[in-house]
């Protein structure tokens, strides 16, 4: 997706892919680990997940730890926020990034996730809202649209609804590269999103925003 936050993404995480998907990229950037002797995690800025977010299981593998503030990861972090702003690594030091693989179902995760602070910092400071308006209206192509489309029509034969009865989801909306697809496919779009010009962004292209509390008593497609 291309709006979400790469390395710092707190809401629902999705099931493994398949071989040659998303943990082998993961895997390949930053390399295996098979054991950790201590995870360091600032509690100021970081909340650890002690279960996997989806099936709430605790005998998740760590595929990958090490320091936000050392490579692979600070670069991997420094590349992904070149075009939207500047990093403050100072939030980042003393939490380690862990990659988690939960064999029970499946799911990929991230083991330390960002506070309500810190997204805030990320969201509205490290990321400058003047660069990243510009690179979302940039990529407001036929071609981005189209793979788009395609994706969110493949998932909606899967659902086997209407369109009009689909109630879907974009968890950290951004710019809505997926919500404005959804809307135009005729869905019920909803979306969560903490910052002040993106939030206005939404209303402007009819996806309805939804607050941290009110979204996980509801349910979506």
């Amino acid at each position: 997706k291309s709006d979400e936050v790469i390395g710092f993404r707190r809401g629902p995480v999705i099931s493994r892919p398949p071989r040659g998907g998303r943990a082998d990229f993961y895997l390949r950037l930053f390399g295996a680990m098979t054991s950790i002797s201590t995870i360091a995690c600032n509690s100021a800025y970081f909340i650890p997940r002690e279960a996997c977010p989806v099936c709430e299981g605790v005998n998740a593998v760590a595929l990958h730890c090490s320091s936000y503030v050392e490579n692979p990861v600070r670069d991997f972090v420094e590349s992904h926020y070149r075009d939207q702003g500047v990093v403050n690594f100072s939030y980042l030091d003393g939490t380690d990034f862990v990659l988690c693989d939960c064999p029970d179902c499946g799911t990929l995760y991230q083991r330390n996730v960002p506070n309500d602070f810190l997204l805030g910092k990320i969201y509205n400071e490290m990321s400058s809202p003047k660069s990243v308006f510009q690179r979302a209206m940039r990529d407001l192509t036929i071609a981005e649209f189209e793979v788009i489309s395609g994706e969110l029509t493949e998932l909606f034969l899967r659902v086997a609804k209407p369109p009009r009865d689909i109630r879907f989801l974009d968890y950290g909306f951004g710019y809505g590269s997926w919500a404005r697809v959804a809307v135009a496919l005729g869905a019920h779009v909803y979306a969560t999103e903490i910052s002040p010009d993106k939030i206005a962004y939404a209303k402007e292209i009819g996806v309805k925003i939804l607050s941290e509390q009110e979204w996980p008593d509801m349910e979506f497609d």
